[in-house]
């Protein structure tokens, strides 16, 4: 039935048409025979009081007329508009029905949620967006641009474009999980196994890099891709200049290259002294936009050298951060990283957070209070990593409100939660 409403059907202009003429004929009616329809509206009258031994003063036809009236256009409004609300969702969002009151009330929380900004890179933003988005729709990721491996790095050497492999994961985080999406979020997140020149690349950087030459822009190109997914927020690069991360290391050696920082071919027990930028950039304009008009700024979770420092190292970050009226919160990793952060506690990430931030400037920091089973922590002794642990009153001194709730999600693998890491950030909006 509804395809005789599409364009063409030639159908809605001739209910148009019998609408408009009942609406005529019934004023027609009204103007012309107005004295006569009172008369016979008085006649009944009488002839109602008669049969149901009711006085003029009781009831009048009158008014039982403009009661059942009522109550049934009540009856007919509500039916009509749930009949209606249900054939849109069925048509156009079929795995909401019958939830739909549930729906809108959820969209209109999320609508009033507060602006999130959450700063980082990796899997670990990956994370805390993908339950973010159930609560408000004000969210911004800022993403590191300075990866250097893998599929990434290959496209980054070849092409010459900033990498985009952190920002496809954070598109793909705040993508909607409606049925409709499974298959393009699959498709996105795909990496080829075969093929000699494909092999090891995913399907979703090689598709930003073809937006990057249809559009002519990065930044126009992740907001292509966000318009392709249906976006509950946006997604920044920290910058669009080109640069490579560097370290120094306790030895005075200097690594350059993500990549090689992440995966060291270096001594993995030497501590990182200092991380910089070569050469050194300036931050997204739009990126500071967002800092700025935040209510709250999530630094982590991630690695700490190689997804969440690096953000702070593009000129004009830090001074956004600290100039923003927004809560200050930094998320903990669950586990070290080896090579990177080796027997680091909690008190160490946050001394490094402070160092290339600012003492005074973070509210809060989220630890995870959970013990796995030590088998759990045993399959990650052979790699190195470790439990990161926390010393509460340490945390106070360094002048942040410890918030330590069970994180960790029910897997094999030890990982932030993302409902149970989200729910605690909003809890402190």
């Amino acid at each position: 039935m509804h395809n005789l409403l599409l364009p063409g059907a030639r159908l809605k202009r001739w209910l148009l048409m019998l609408f408009s003429g009942v609406t005529f004929l019934l004023f027609f009616l009204l103007i012309t025979f107005g004295d006569e329809m009172e008369s016979l509206l008085s006649t009944v009258s009488l002839q109602f009081y008669r049969l149901f031994l009711f006085r003029p003063e009781d009831y009048s036809l009158k008014f039982v007329l403009e009661i059942s009236l009522f109550a049934v256009g009540i009856v007919f409004v509500f039916i009509g508009a749930r009949k209606l609300m249900d054939y849109f969702v069925t048509t156009f969002v079929p795995e909401k029905r019958g939830r739909i009151f549930d729906t809108i009330a959820q969209r209109a929380e999320r609508q009033s949620g507060p602006k999130v900004v959450v700063i980082g890179g990796g899997t670990g933003s990956y994370t805390i967006l993908k339950g973010l988005k159930k609560y408000t729709e004000h969210i911004t990721a800022i993403v590191s641009m300075f990866d250097s491996g893998g599929s990434t790095g290959r496209l980054r050497d070849e092409f010459g474009y900033l990498p985009p492999g952190d920002v496809r994961r954070c598109l793909l985080a705040l993508a909607p999980e409606g049925s409709d999406n499974l298959t393009l979020r699959q498709l996105l997140d795909y990496r080829f196994s075969k093929g000699k020149g494909l092999q090891g690349h995913n399907f979703g950087n090689l598709l930003l890099t073809a937006l990057k030459d249809i559009t002519h822009g990065e930044l126009e190109a992740i907001n292509a891709c966000a318009r392709i997914l249906n976006l509950q927020g946006k997604v920044l690069p920290v910058t669009l200049q080109n640069s490579h991360l560097c370290a120094q290391m306790e030895d005075g050696k200097i690594v350059k290259g993500e990549t090689n920082i992440d995966i060291p071919k270096h001594d993995p027990n030497l501590r990182i002294r200092k991380l910089f930028l070569s050469p050194q950039v300036k931050a997204l304009p739009e990126s500071l936009k967002a800092i700025k008009e935040a209510d709250m700024i999530v630094i982590g979770p991630g690695d700490l050298y190689t997804s969440i420092i690096p953000n702070l190292l593009a000129a004009g970050i830090t001074t956004a951060i600290k100039a923003s009226s927004a809560k200050k919160v930094y998320v903990c990793n669950v586990m070290t990283k080896p090579g990177e952060t080796t027997d680091f506690t909690a008190e160490d990430h946050v001394s490094e957070i402070m160092r290339y931030l600012g003492t005074g400037v973070l509210d809060h920091v989220i630890v995870n209070s959970a013990r796995a089973p030590e088998e759990e922590y045993r399959k990650y002794k052979k790699s190195g990593a470790k439990r990161v642990k926390y010393d509460e009153n340490a945390l106070k001194l360094m002048g942040v409100e410890v918030v330590a709730v069970n994180l960790l999600a029910a897997k094999d693998l030890l990982r932030h939660d993302s409902d149970k890491l989200a729910r605690t950030v909003i809890g402190l909006a």
